[in-house]
């Protein structure tokens, strides 16, 4: 992702239906809203961490999902696309 400033909040990683989603906010001024989100998906292992992943590639490119005018609305949304994501795979 390509943003003017960094990371907003710690990225976070989630479990669901057995795929760790990764969800990354940060700033972008050259947009109105200017936060965006990026979301990645990975495979998960019975009994793995997410530590276990370095290295690995996710399930397919990385979503960017952008335009949100608060870092929080950002983080939802890319949850949101993390949980359409798992029902795809």
């Amino acid at each position: 992702m390509e943003f003017l400033t960094g990371p907003l909040l710690e990225p976070e990683v989630t479990e669901i239906e057995g795929y760790w989603v990764h969800v990354a906010v940060a700033r972008d001024e050259r947009s109105a809203e200017p936060f965006r989100c990026e979301v990645s998906l990975y495979r998960r292992e019975p009994d793995s961490q997410w530590s276990d992943l370095d290295g690995c590639p996710p399930v397919e490119e990385s979503q960017v999902l952008r335009e949100f005018s608060t870092p929080q609305a950002a983080y939802d949304h890319g949850l949101a696309l993390g949980h359409i994501l798992t029902t795809i795979y």
